[in-house]
């Protein structure tokens, strides 16, 4: 793995901070007012304190035990630990220095691979075993309490057929269903969710999204996950009768991962090719505006898998970027756009 041809280590993006997560491959950062947490697989979470960006202090680790951990979501002070065994695993997080793990899975010993928190309701992506999304009330974060559950009709977890990601926009919930493209459900009653649509999608897999008006347009930005695998922009405003009208990529031995929609601008972790920031303002002509290469070769854990480099991002809107990555750890960037 080298850099692209003629890019340099970065273009208008700044390196703040960065700080090592030693035990094991960084996937994901949850920003909670001047904490991090970053989570690492098999590797658990590491709790830093971010009051300095250019020095992020190593506040305390909290353990796996075993257990892979792929996501990670902040309420209050309750920290939720998407787990491929658990469910979700809760930790008390008041004293930072000694997180508490709370007693029960709030969704029992199920396969979470993913969360997202949507104001006092947290979605959690269940892969497995039965292929499923389970709507919960955190307004008690502690205490959280199940509203429903989603499963798409006929699907099959077996068949690669399953909800991995989502995100939330104007009421609904646009579920990456893998090998089943994005899965497009009415959530404005939290009790009863309702299909709408499904986007098949071009790519062999629906791994990630943002949703967000470009004009009067609601669009789609769907990335997947799988050589080669990059942007797609569909105009779902008629989400039955949606259409692609974009794309962005950058090289087919290298995949986008997560990315992060403010206005029209995608912040992108984009695995070896580090952060890439996008204009999307054009949904037919996206065009980069800056990009950090965050991979090294002489980095821990480099050139063993295809899931490597940049890979989780957060942009909070505290003027930072915050960037998981798989041999670096944490890195801090100046938000180049921040007002």
């Amino acid at each position: 793995m080298v850099r692209r041809t003629h890019e340099q280590e970065a273009e208008n993006l700044t390196l703040v901070g960065e700080a090592p997560v030693a035990e094991n491959q960084a996937v994901d950062v949850a920003i909670a007012g001047a904490r991090a947490y970053v989570v690492a697989l098999e590797g658990g979470v590491t709790v830093f304190d971010i009051t300095d960006r250019a020095r992020p202090l190593r506040v305390s680790h909290i353990p796996s035990d075993g257990e892979y951990w792929n996501d990670v979501e902040v309420v209050g002070d309750v920290l939720s630990v998407a787990s491929a065994t658990k469910g979700v695993v809760l930790f008390d997080v008041k004293d930072p220095a000694a997180p508490m793990r709370l007693p029960l899975s709030p969704v029992g010993d199920i396969n979470v691979h993913t969360l997202l928190r949507q104001g006092q309701t947290l979605f959690a992506m269940s892969p497995a075993p039965v292929g499923e999304t389970v709507l919960l009330d955190v307004t008690s974060p502690a205490a959280p309490v199940e509203l429903s559950r989603h499963r798409s009709p006929d699907s099959d977890p077996r068949a690669d057929d399953h909800p991995h990601d989502a995100a939330f926009f104007e009421g609904r919930l646009y579920v990456n269903h893998w090998a089943r493209g994005t899965v497009v459900a009415d959530v404005t009653e939290l009790s009863q969710p309702r299909e709408l649509a499904r986007i098949p999608g071009t790519s062999t897999t629906s791994h990630f999204s943002q949703v967000g008006r470009v004009g009067q347009d609601v669009i789609l930005f769907e990335g997947g996950e799988d050589w080669g695998a990059g942007l797609e922009l569909f105009n779902v405003t008629d989400a039955a009768a949606s259409t692609r009208v974009g794309a962005f990529s950058l090289r087919p031995e290298v995949s986008i991962h997560n990315f992060v929609l403010k206005g029209t601008t995608l912040f992108a972790a984009w695995y070896q090719d580090g952060l890439r920031i996008i204009d999307v303002s054009a949904p037919a002509a996206p065009k980069q505006l800056g990009y950090f290469n965050t991979w090294r070769e002489t980095d821990p854990f480099r050139g063993t898998s295809f899931y490597d480099g940049a890979i989780g991002v957060k942009v909070p809107g505290d003027g930072f970027i915050y960037v998981a990555e798989s041999g670096r750890g944490l890195l801090i960037f100046a938000e180049p756009l921040a007002r």
